[in-house]
């Protein structure tokens, strides 16, 4: 006579499934400022404007780039330029 095999408790899943969104979530942040703020070119997404010109602050997010951040003059969105891991 084969075995059957017993499927798991309800608790059992439910549990394995939070500790696996308790592993993948992380509360770091997503980018961390560096304290460097410098006038760079970039692209508006909003107003579609090549070469908007604008003041920004540089960020190094999690994954070790650079970006620059700042406002654009005209619309008022953040205009953000990726400098790169060297820059």
């Amino acid at each position: 006579m084969p075995l059957i095999k017993k499927s798991p408790s309800r608790k059992k899943v439910i549990a394995k499934q939070e500790k696996a969104v308790a592993a993948t979530t992380n509360d770091a942040p997503k980018s961390t400022p560096t304290g460097e703020t410098s006038t760079y070119q970039g692209y508006c997404v909003k107003c579609k404007e090549k070469g908007v010109t604008f003041v920004g602050e540089v960020f190094v997010n999690k994954s070790g780039s650079k970006i620059a951040k700042g406002p654009h003059t005209a619309c008022g969105t953040t205009v953000c330029r990726i400098l790169g891991k060297n820059a």
